[in-house]
């Protein structure tokens, strides 16, 4: 735990990162698209660490909210994250015709689940130029971006407003471009993460690369701070992503774990029980490559899409028998995204895992004789 009375802080506590962004703890809390979080990222900031909106399925206007309504719970520093890419090619020029087959594909299970085959889909792709605009005006205290770089006028703004920037990167490639696209911060994102994978210079499964081996590669070929994501459940992890040169940690499953995190009974007695062990990384729910808990829904689909739909199409298709099977609490025809440290998780309220990564990183430096390699 943090040092008291006048002793300073412990080394891997206090990190560029940590000063840049204004927080106590380089924790920071992973944003969950289409998750009502505002409470857990309350509760993440309010207890030292970055707590996160994640903003990819908000327009402007309900973006807009949710920020005043983090604002109302807490003075901390807390982020946006925002999808720089929406939609993928060609998804604006489906056919009606491709999307009736593929729906028709789907009539067993909206038999199963008592519904009615939809007659069209809903994509809801968002406006960038307006998620963005809306996360400037409000002044958010950090602004987070994945599959890509925003155009250099929002990153001008950014600086200009003082609003510090994280991009996330894939390979060691895309790092190096964040870093001369201006951006304050470096995300290295392995591929044990759950959700999508944020790559934008080559293909997701070209750009598949294990967080340790990540981590030092990206901290030797950018000069600005990295943030390790991926696998991240314990303080064991913290300290070693740490102790590869990492300044700061992204923790997304075992946050969406929690109670206060917004996700489904359902789903987070999904990421508790012994299925989350196995994860795929799939194409078949969304269009693009993300990895989920290997259910029946990613098994079957993973066979029964070969050519999925580009993103948010294929995205809005699944959701016709993902959605439903939500609200019936049905698991294993939900998309259950997650991490490959699942079977880590240990809390289900967001205080006591916050307080447990804590203990635990500050334990294991101790054992290696308080030694951090950040200073």
């Amino acid at each position: 735990m943090r040092a008291s009375g006048s002793e300073a802080p412990p080394a891997w506590i206090s990190t560029r990162v940590t000063r840049e962004l204004g927080i106590s703890y380089p924790i920071i809390q992973g944003p969950f698209a289409g998750v009502p979080t505002h409470r857990l990222t309350t509760l993440v900031s309010n207890m030292g660490g970055l707590g996160c909106i994640g903003a990819h399925g908000l327009d402007g206007s309900a973006l807009s909210e949710a920020i005043g309504q983090v604002r109302e719970e807490t003075s901390r520093p807390f982020a946006v994250n925002l999808w720089v890419s929406t939609s993928d090619p060609g998804a604006a020029q489906v056919r009606s015709e491709e999307i009736a087959k593929r729906i028709s594909c789907l009539a067993s299970y909206y038999d199963e689940l008592g519904v009615t085959s939809p007659v069209g889909l809903h994509s809801n792709i968002q406006d960038f130029d307006r998620q963005v605009r809306a996360a400037i005006d409000s002044r958010v205290p950090v602004l987070s971006f994945t599959f890509g770089i925003p155009p250099l006028e929002v990153m001008d703004e950014c600086r200009r407003l003082d609003i510090p920037t994280l991009g996330t990167a894939t390979t060691v490639e895309e790092a190096r471009a964040l870093e001369q696209a201006g951006f304050d911060l470096v995300v290295a994102s392995g591929m044990e993460a759950g959700g999508h994978r944020g790559s934008f210079l080559r293909s997701a499964a070209d750009s598949l690369t294990g967080i340790f081996s990540l981590i030092p590669q990206v901290v030797d070929s950018v000069r600005v701070p990295v943030i390790a994501a991926g696998g991240i459940a314990d303080g064991r992890a913290i300290a070693a992503a740490i102790c590869l040169g990492a300044e700061a940690v992204i923790v997304g499953t075992a946050f969406l774990a929690c109670a206060e995190s917004g996700a489904s009974e359902a789903y987070r007695a999904a990421l508790l029980s012994k299925a989350a062990g196995n994860t795929r990384l799939t194409n078949a729910l969304t269009g693009r490559m993300a990895r989920a808990i290997d259910n029946r829904l990613v098994s079957e689909m993973t066979v029964a899409m070969e050519s999925p739909l580009p993103y948010p199409i294929q995205h809005a298709l699944i959701r016709t028998v993902a959605d439903p099977a939500s609200i019936d609490q049905r698991a294993e025809l939900m998309a259950l995204w997650a991490g490959q440290s699942s079977s880590l998780i240990r809390s289900t309220k967001a205080a006591e895992l916050m307080t447990s990564l804590i203990r635990e990183a500050d334990i294991c430096f101790r054992n290696m004789g308080s030694h951090s390699p950040v200073a």
